[in-house]
């Protein structure tokens, strides 16, 4: 329960190299370290069927990331043979966000079954935000620091990196762009939001959010007069 962003990344025929799916990583990464994430990892590679099997007791300090590689397909989950990935954390009490791509054996892949289409390089996973709204965590401006740095990953894979496959927002703003909706839906204040949303906007996310709002501008919203 709570609040969450689920989301998916493919690549195109174009990008079924290791090379190229190791280069579109590294460039979300690279975008990843130009927010203002509580922590990113380095980008971890994993080959071979022993390295990406996370019933593997050798691999227990990524056992998650591993988890989170494999591909849910009927009553099994498929591991992957290769997964090049990072991971973030956006801040206080928001989850992890994972960030990377998975190849699958052939025999998953393209398309083994008519309601799920596989591709040579994806990821699925979910990131939820809700409980960063907490008091103990920082309230309504962590929440929105959290929830919208997430969505700058998302927007940057789709505008830049052409690997974004999918996005389900659960506060509505990944469709909406409406901000005060959101601050609504986690239960905030929409003007106890607004000076530290500004700042946000201003220093990491270069003014490309859009609030939805009207009487919304991020330029003046944070000046005090």
């Amino acid at each position: 329960m709570g609040l969450t962003i689920h989301y998916s990344l493919k690549t195109g025929t174009e990008s079924k190299t290791r090379a190229a799916a190791k280069a579109l990583i590294e460039k979300l990464h690279e975008r990843a370290r130009g927010l203002l994430f509580d922590s990113v990892t380095e980008v971890f590679e994993f080959a071979g069927a022993a390295e990406c099997d996370y019933e593997n007791p050798a691999n227990e300090e990524h056992r998650g990331l591993l988890i989170e590689a494999t591909l849910p397909l009927k009553n099994h989950r498929v591991k992957p043979n290769h997964i090049i990935a990072f991971v973030a954390l956006p801040g206080e009490g928001c989850e992890s966000a994972s960030f990377g791509l998975s190849h699958y054996p052939p025999e998953f892949g393209p398309w083994n079954d008519a309601d799920m289409p596989m591709y040579n390089w994806s990821w699925g996973t979910f990131c939820k935000t809700q409980y960063a709204a907490n008091a103990e965590n920082g309230g309504i401006s962590n929440f929105l620091h959290c929830h919208l740095t997430v969505i700058e990953m998302l927007d940057y894979a789709k505008r830049e990196l052409g690997i974004l496959d999918s996005v389900t927002d659960e506060g509505h703003y990944w469709e909406k762009r409406d901000l005060k909706a959101l601050v609504e839906r986690v239960g905030g204040e929409w003007n106890g939001a607004v000076a530290s949303l500004a700042t946000l906007i201003r220093n990491t996310l270069d003014g490309k959010i859009d609030s939805g709002s009207p009487n919304f501008d991020y330029r003046t919203a944070g000046n005090k007069t």
